[in-house]
């Protein structure tokens, strides 16, 4: 599953309740946050290659490949959090296909150079 939506949605959304009982199928998540060009225009068209159906096949297969079973992107500003849940053996090493590539290409256009939102940078390790 992946999913993006406004961070503010959070406050009307109930998105998991579990029971006591239930806590034993919890998988691991990873958390991470990047920030955008603050540019209106730049930021409509990222979350329009990350809509439903948007995501390139190759690059979501080889997502799941690694491990991740979950995966949602909320944004507030200009800065995108991803929430992932994750196989026991994640990261798991598979080869990238040239389209993760191609794909973290165009990703980098929507990243700044520097930073100038007040909010502290997050951590470059690559596109997430």
């Amino acid at each position: 599953m992946l999913r993006f939506c406004e961070l503010e949605e959070v406050q009307s959304e109930l998105l998991v309740m579990l029971q006591p009982d239930e806590r034993a199928v919890l998988m691991a998540r990873r958390c991470f946050a990047l920030d955008l060009k603050n540019d209106a225009e730049l930021i409509a068209e990222y979350e329009a290659v990350h809509g439903p159906g948007a995501g390139w096949p190759a690059v979501i297969e080889h997502i799941k490949a690694t491990g991740v079973e979950v995966m949602e992107i909320w944004r507030t500003g200009d800065r995108l959090f991803m929430i992932a849940e994750v196989a026991d053996d994640y990261p798991r090493p598979v080869e990238a296909p040239a389209d993760v590539e191609r794909w973290e290409t165009l990703m980098w256009r929507f990243q700044p150079a520097k930073y100038s939102s007040g909010l502290p940078p997050s951590v470059i390790v690559g596109i997430w």
